[in-house]
């Protein structure tokens, strides 16, 4: 098939058949992380940057040995130690990284939409999102994507359970754009105040879970989705609301939830 993305900012733009060409090249690159030399030349003589304005450990890692494996000349950059510390703007940086050879640039930022922004500044590197604030981290979802299909097969049909802070997750976002694409059907638990209950969910319905602040009051559930224009097909509940007990809980306004542009 013909690749049509030269940036990885989000999933929300892939297709099914997309993520499914991509899974099966995750297959092949397992493949050859078992054998004795683990390299082939994809990107011999393609030049990849890591600029983490974040402290990282697994993903910064995990983009490096990646990038080694494909035969990429890496560049490790990091905020502390660069002229960032004396005034020079975001832009400015990544436009001298790519006037000094940078294929691709790789982006992991605090604030949310900057490598979305950098991609729109960057003449011809690639971007691709290491964590952007809790706005996305695309490429845990597309690994989160191939553990479940290398455990389950198929996703058709199957139905995962998101529990905790999925307000402030940027891998749960990133998970249900990858995992609703694949047919998987979505419920999101947890209190009420840490439920992105606004987030946007296309031609799918997702249940959402919320549950009461005070310990033993009755939990109460919300289903809603969007359609396929965005429209809303399902109802909010209000900003705060009582349970049959008594237990307030309150609620974020879907608007203020929405993956920023």
């Amino acid at each position: 098939m013909e690749w049509r993305h030269k940036d990885l900012i989000s999933l929300e733009g892939w297709t099914r058949e997309e993520l499914h060409f991509f899974l099966e090249q995750a297959d092949y690159m397992e493949e050859l992380m078992n054998r004795p030399i683990k390299k082939v030349p994809a990107l011999r003589g393609k030049m990849v940057v890591n600029c983490f304005f974040e402290n990282s450990t697994r993903t910064r890692v995990s983009f490096e040995l990646a990038e080694k494996m494909l035969s990429a000349d890496v560049v490790n950059w990091s905020a502390s130690g660069s002229s960032t510390s004396k005034g020079e703007t975001l832009r400015d940086t990544v436009w001298t990284l790519e006037a000094m050879g940078a294929d691709a640039v790789v982006v992991r930022h605090g604030a949310v939409g900057v490598p979305d922004y950098l991609s729109k500044k960057l003449h011809r590197a690639s971007v691709f999102n290491a964590g952007d604030g809790t706005n996305g981290h695309p490429t845990q979802a597309l690994l989160d994507l191939h553990s479940a299909r290398k455990k389950l097969g198929d996703l058709d049909g199957a139905k995962m359970a998101m529990i905790g802070d999925v307000l402030h997750s940027r891998v749960a976002r990133s998970d249900i754009q990858a995992f609703r694409k694949m047919g998987v059907t979505v419920t999101l638990s947890g209190p009420a105040t840490l439920i992105a209950g606004g987030y946007r969910f296309a031609r799918r319905r997702v249940r959402c879970r919320t549950l009461a602040k005070r310990p033993g009051a009755p939990t109460s559930s919300t289903s809603f989705g969007f359609s396929a224009s965005g429209r809303r097909t399902g109802s909010f509940p209000p900003s705060t609301s009582t349970t049959g007990d008594g237990a307030r809980r309150s609620r974020l306004s879907p608007s203020l939830l929405r993956t920023p542009r």
